[in-house]
């Protein structure tokens, strides 16, 4: 018998599917039922699947609102078939994992006053803790950070007041009912009794995460000695990106420089978010202009941005800020197709406008993709070139697809006599259109006013991840608990102080704060190419408008590239 469930929109392109909103065991089963028939039987346009506790949430390709009048009855009907067909009454197996954990003090940065606090001993602590096995519910916030529960009444703590704003990869925490364990080196708020010896994520295994949703933890206490042991253990070789004596070379690093592409789907259910360009519509333009598919690889730039000499002829070009761009001190146009001689240096001098400038070569770098995607990873320290920021004297291999000398005619470079208008692409460009969230109504009436009514700050505590925003408080009917669910690029959330977060790029990928909205992706780029300080105002739209106004924006992309790709073709053929 098919269970209970209801369906609710994530933006125009995502669909969560909800189950009773509880956290049990029995209702986590029936993700689980789903989440293995959707691998098997996967949902067509269907990019990323991402499971939580009572809910899964089906993200879909952009190209689906191209294919119906009511984008989100189309995904409703594709995921109502698929829970039809859903075997139900299936088996769930469990499997237990365990994981060694030395609970020293050296370690256990919270025991002695959480033990102290509870009015027990560190071994009474110590024992209740590894004396029953704990439910992976989901995997999010971190690659690899798995939610489990429950913890012993007694050791059950709220998190931390003031959280840290470091823990080492493999502390073990406690924070309320749940505990778990850090994959990577993070912040962190839970109360660290204790640190494992093992990964429980690497980017260079073939499969990065240890721990799936679903399984059952068995912690084990080891001593010190024995944690050294298998702490000392070697790992797995890091898996490097391609290194060139030629192709680009970083003569001075910039602020924040990495490789992106439009991103990296299908691993969200395993905290893996898809990272990629925050103006993805720069980085396709940048593309376009030099005749790469809109995947390709390329440089995402801050300012100060990073300065490039280039150690062979290449066809390049900017999109998104103007950095005021030179090539041996010469200005140079965005939007523009260029060919540069080798031994050109390319620098930025002043920003102008924007926050993200996009530097595309003709046949991308050659570099390693990791899980399918170019996207610097830099929590994972994956992806991208050597999986971190560009930094002075890294040298990026470039794929030479053309004979590029015969145009340059002894200069430097060559500014092709063609141009991308992408002003339409950009209009109003505080004006961010947002689609209702699901706890939107839950709003008070006149928070629901607030909201589109007044203007927001973009803060300085904002980033890749997410925008912080700074504006009059909004508040809820009445006080809220939400189960963590997925959340997207462009979830708008309220935190517990009554300020608003959009997540960005590089978000996590459960989250439990109200969601009041959903950025229409039309605007996540010129959102992504604002700055600290500048305010925005929000309009809300209906999901439907969103799909719509996405539709029209790759159809203008579209024309975009078939005209660079007529352009090109007639030049290269003189």
């Amino acid at each position: 018998m098919t269970p209970t469930y209801y369906i609710y929109p994530l933006g125009e392109t995502a669909a969560t599917i909800a189950f009773e909103a509880v956290i049990s065991e029995q209702i986590n089963d029936l993700v689980i039922a789903l989440y293995k028939h959707l691998q098997a039987e996967p949902i067509k346009d269907v990019k990323d699947v991402i499971p939580a506790y009572h809910t899964i949430t089906l993200v879909f390709d952009n190209s689906i609102v191209k294919q119906a009048s009511d984008v989100f009855t189309t995904m409703k009907q594709r995921a109502d078939i698929a829970i039809a067909g859903c075997n139900w009454q299936q088996t769930i197996a469990h499997e237990i994992v365990e994981i060694p954990v030395c609970y020293d003090t050296a370690f256990g940065l919270d025991i002695v006053t959480l033990a102290a606090d509870k009015g027990i001993s560190i071994d009474e602590l110590i024992q209740r803790h590894i004396a029953r096995q704990y439910r992976i519910y989901c995997i999010g916030f971190l690659p690899g950070f798995a939610y489990m529960g429950n913890v012993d009444e007694i050791l059950a703590t709220p998190r931390r007041q003031a959280p840290r704003t470091a823990v080492k990869a493999g502390s073990v925490g406690i924070a309320g009912v749940q505990t778990g364990v850090y994959p990577l080196q993070s912040p962190a708020g839970w109360n660290i009794i204790g640190e494992t010896p093992l990964q429980l994520f690497n980017a260079n295994r073939a499969e990065p995460v240890l721990l799936k949703m679903g399984n059952m933890v068995q912690f084990k206490p080891i001593t010190l000695a024995d944690f050294l042991l298998e702490k000392n253990k070697p790992s797995e070789a890091k898996i490097s990106s391609s290194t060139s004596s030629y192709g680009i070379t970083i003569l001075k690093q910039g602020i924040a420089d990495t490789v992106q592409d439009l991103g990296r789907f299908g691993y969200q259910q395993f905290g893996i978010n898809p990272t990629g360009a925050m103006d993805t519509v720069a980085a396709k333009v940048a593309n376009f202009l030099v005749g790469n598919a809109a995947t390709e690889a390329l440089f995402e730039l801050h300012f100060p941005a990073s300065v490039f000499q280039f150690d062979v002829d290449a066809l390049i070009a900017l999109s998104g800020a103007d950095f005021c761009a030179t090539i041996n001190d010469e200005p140079i146009p965005n939007n523009t197709p260029i060919i540069v001689a080798a031994n050109s240096i390319l620098k930025f001098t002043k920003l102008v406008s924007g926050a993200r400038c996009y530097l595309a070569i003709r046949g991308g770098m050659t570099i390693e993709k990791w899980l399918g995607s170019y996207s610097t990873h830099l929590k994972a320290n994956a992806g991208g070139f050597c999986g971190r920021l560009l930094q002075k004297g890294d040298v990026i291999a470039i794929n030479r697809n053309l004979l590029l000398k015969a145009y340059l005619q002894e200069k430097s470079f060559v500014i092709l006599q063609w141009q991308a208008d992408v002003a339409e692409l950009y209009k109003d460009a505080n004006h961010i259109q947002i689609v209702a969230g699901n706890e939107y109504q839950l709003l008070t009436e006149a928070s629901t006013d607030l909201l589109t009514a007044s203007s927001f700050v973009i803060t300085v505590k904002s980033d890749r991840m997410a925008y912080l925003l700074h504006g009059i408080p909004l508040q809820l009917q009445q006080p809220l608990s939400l189960i963590s669910t997925a959340v997207t690029r462009g979830t708008v959330q309220l935190l517990p102080n009554g300020e608003l977060i959009v997540l960005m790029a590089d978000h996590q990928t459960i989250g439990g704060y109200p969601r009041v909205g959903q950025v229409a992706q039309v605007a996540l780029s010129k959102l992504a190419q604002l700055q600290a300080h500048q305010r925005i105002n929000f309009a809300i739209i209906s999901q439907q408008e969103a799909a719509e106004l996405l539709y029209l924006q790759q159809q203008y992309l579209l024309h975009i590239q078939n005209a660079c790709i007529f352009k090109l073709k007639e030049f290269l053929a003189t």
